[in-house]
């Protein structure tokens, strides 16, 4: 997995005004080999491993056979290390992601988080909130007993429109809005179904590749689901015949999960 620190080096390593010399290649090769596979930047290792043979190829053509054959099996055995990697489902280009929630429910696949909501907790036990702006006219809806997250029911948070739409086979109840003191605006879609069955088939999904970040957060019996970047966030949860997803725009990862706590408030 590429490491964040690394990226300096990576650069330098393909800028052609650098020059590295076989054996400095060679102790960055080392250094990464002796880590566990987890820690190792198999980015590095690919790039150092090219470079060497490269390096090689052009100096070493006057050495013994031996020193050749020596050589060879280096190389030989770093592409064995980097297959290996390849078998633990650690790509060579890989993204720096993080994923703290159950494998059961969230997997990082072909660069994309998938979530599948039918493996996680959907009895949510705890109070029900209520926003200045909005809970009346979720009233009016006929919709008691929505499960929001009690950061956005405050006076900091504007609600600008409510859509309302029945397609089937199910209700959709739209929720944008903006807040007051920051540039972070969004909005909240409650789908309501009546078929299970069919609810169910809509708890599967993947997110798009800016998200790199997951977190799995169980709150009264419920799971609740946060994806996020550096600027953006995102939430998937599904209680009863009801089916959450909000978007956080110019709200990054850690607002976002803050923002999802505040469902058990």
């Amino acid at each position: 997995m590429r490491m964040r620190n690394n990226d300096g080096l990576i650069e330098a390593l393909r800028a052609p005004s650098m020059k590295f010399t076989v054996r400095e290649l060679r102790e960055l090769l080392d250094d990464e080999l002796n880590k566990a596979p987890e820690e190792m930047d198999t980015e590095l290792v690919d790039l150092c491993a090219g470079l060497l043979r490269r390096e090689i190829s052009g100096t070493e053509r006057g050495r013994s056979n031996t020193k050749r054959r020596k050589t060879a099996k280096k190389i030989a055995l770093i592409a064995a290390i980097l297959f290996v990697l390849f078998g633990l489902g650690i790509p060579v280009y890989a993204r720096y992601v993080h994923n703290n929630a159950s494998d059961r429910i969230v997997r990082f696949v072909d660069d994309h988080f998938r979530f599948d909501l039918r493996e996680g907790l959907q009895d949510y036990d705890g109070t029900t909130g209520s926003m200045e702006d909005c809970a009346a006219v979720l009233e009016e809806m006929g919709i008691d007993g929505a499960v929001l997250p009690k950061a956005l029911l405050s006076d900091m948070y504007t609600m600008k429109k409510v859509e309302d739409e029945y397609e089937d086979p199910f209700r959709e109840v739209c929720i944008k809005f903006g807040c007051r003191r920051t540039e972070a605006h969004g909005y909240i879609s409650i789908k309501f179904f009546e078929d299970t069955d069919i609810q169910k088939r809509f708890q599967q999904a993947q997110v798009g590749k800016s998200y790199i970040y997951a977190e799995q957060l169980t709150i009264h019996g419920m799971d609740v689901l946060v994806f996020g970047s550096d600027t953006d966030s995102i939430l998937d949860y599904a209680n009863g015949n009801a089916n959450y997803f909000i978007c956080l725009e110019n709200c990054d990862f850690e607002t976002g999960v803050s923002i999802a706590r505040s469902i058990g408030e």
